[in-house]
């Protein structure tokens, strides 16, 4: 028998976390269903041993498993056909396991998202949440369509940040190590020559020599520093304390925060939308949003909109507490609240703003590739002005 630790959410609204000893996870189901709580995610321990229920396949892979997965269904082909079809088509081996897993359970008669989540943290909880609503509804292939888009929607931003970030960090580390070789090889052979020459040396060669000596007796001071640094920055993040201050500065940095800002809100509304038209209740797609939002600030706005929600608040009314919201979302959210067509508005919104952050990102990258550029050029002009003026001075005293 297995203990499955549990969060859940009753008719009322209200979260409940606890847990329920069953043999299998469609006893712990029936369970939960007797009881009258809706899953939203879990954790099962057996044995000692403690398996998570996020996920870890890639999103790309999850993008394209429910792209084939919707394009079979669609050609009237088998759950169980299609579960084989892409066991054959998957290269990635831990992946192709999973997948085996769940088409033997699926043969068995366990329904998909059952065999799913037997699978512990092979598949995220709101993709399992989804299928059982397509395969209640008889929408399953519409649901997977949906959970594709949004998967490879995700990994698209993901895939264009990391993308963008290269050339800045290529850059910054070139001047790092161009730098650090003109203080530790080339800028001491001339300062011993200016030595020899007894000169009264100009203020800029005179911080480049502190700044040499600096970098070539005392660089263990610069590790600290930079240690310590990083390390107050990476506690400051962690600690619930300060976390949520932390990501709400994050949202008002010049340049970064308004791409955080645009992506946060893209996704906010994809997921909100793609759960919300597979027939995820408000409620539950709003924590499943507060999950997946991994911004702490977001998540505790997103906390006190539930809220709002349970005591009959509109979204879009509880939306303009927040100024971390757009006022064009907000609006949109308004007004598919009064036309009833919320899920379609949400949808086009995901799309606008996905685009939006589309322009931001390359906004940020144009604005950064200068910066970069001017930085290195500043400190380079100076090395080179601290290693030329003693010679001007020498070429004046000897004349």
């Amino acid at each position: 028998m297995a203990k499955y630790i549990y969060k859940a959410m009753n008719a009322e609204g209200k979260k409940i976390n606890a847990n329920i000893e069953a043999d299998n996870y469609d006893d712990f189901i029936i369970e939960l269903k007797r009881q009258g709580l809706y899953l939203i995610s879990y954790s099962l321990t057996r044995d000692g041993y403690s398996q998570s229920a996020n996920g870890t396949i890639s999103l790309k892979e999850l993008s394209v498993i429910c792209r084939q997965f919707s394009a079979m269904l669609n050609a009237g082909i088998s759950v169980v056909k299609c579960l084989d079809i892409l066991c054959e088509q998957t290269t990635n081996k831990k992946t192709r396991s999973k997948l085996l897993a769940v088409l033997e359970d699926v043969r068995k008669g366990t329904s998909l998202h059952k065999a799913m989540a037997n699978q512990g943290k092979a598949f995220p909880f709101y993709l399992i949440s989804s299928v059982e609503s397509g395969e209640e509804g008889g929408t399953l292939d519409d649901v997977m369509t949906r959970m594709s888009s949004y998967f490879e929607k995700q990994n698209k931003t993901k895939r264009q940040i990391r993308g963008a970030m290269v050339y800045p960090i290529i850059l910054a580390s070139l001047c790092v190590i161009v730098v650090t070789i003109m203080l530790v090889f080339v800028i001491p052979r001339f300062l011993t020559m200016y030595a020899t020459q007894g000169i009264d040396l100009p203020l800029p060669t005179k911080i480049l020599i502190a700044i040499t000596d600096f970098v070539l007796y005392k660089w263990w001071i610069i590790l600290i520093v930079a240690g310590a640094f990083f390390g107050v920055i990476m506690l400051i993040k962690k600690l619930p304390s300060t976390k949520i201050s932390w990501d709400k500065f994050t949202l008002s940095m010049p340049v970064f925060g308004k791409l955080r800002k645009v992506l946060m809100t893209s996704k906010f509304a994809h997921t909100l939308s793609t759960l919300s038209a597979s027939g995820i209740s408000m409620l539950v797609s709003l924590e499943v949003v507060a999950r997946v939002i991994n911004n702490a600030y977001i998540t505790q706005c997103v906390a006190i909109i539930i809220d709002d929600l349970k005591r009959g608040v509109s979204l879009s009314d509880s939306l303009k507490k927040f100024d971390v919201f757009p006022t064009m979302f907000k609006s949109m959210i308004a007004v598919g609240e009064e036309s009833g067509e919320l899920d379609a508005l949400m949808e086009k919104t995901a799309s606008f703003y996905e685009d939006e952050s589309d322009a931001a990102v390359k906004k940020m990258v144009s604005l950064i590739e200068p910066m970069m550029i001017v930085f290195m050029a500043v400190i380079i002009a100076f090395i080179v002005i601290a290693v030329i003026l003693p010679i001007y001075t020498l070429y004046q005293n000897m004349y």
